[in-house]
């Protein structure tokens, strides 16, 4: 499988922040309509005073990783469902539209 068809066919992306303040992983989950699972500490989300992130992506602080797994499997699936229509309804945000 191609980076992009594992993006294509997950459910939930990690998003950690890395070294940068401005991660490219939250775009591109997006991008390929993956619910992202941030890993904020210390960090303000792009557009926060916009956007309710918790509508549409996974946020999950640095001390809860360990619990990554079973938080994720109490998402029920129509919550899951409506994170993701939520994504594509967001998208707009941050993809770069082509001329």
């Amino acid at each position: 499988m191609t980076y992009v068809q594992h993006m294509n066919s997950s459910k939930y992306c990690l998003c950690p922040m890395g070294y940068e303040v401005n991660s490219p992983r939250i775009v591109e989950a997006i991008y390929y309509e993956c619910v992202p699972i941030i890993i904020p500490d210390n960090f303000v989300l792009p557009f926060s005073e916009l956007l309710d992130w918790s509508a549409f992506s996974v946020v999950v602080p640095e001390k809860e990783i360990p619990r990554l797994k079973e938080i994720l499997l109490e998402i029920p699936m129509r919550r899951y469902l409506k994170m993701q229509m939520n994504m594509k309804m967001v998208q707009k945000h941050f993809l770069i539209m082509e001329h």
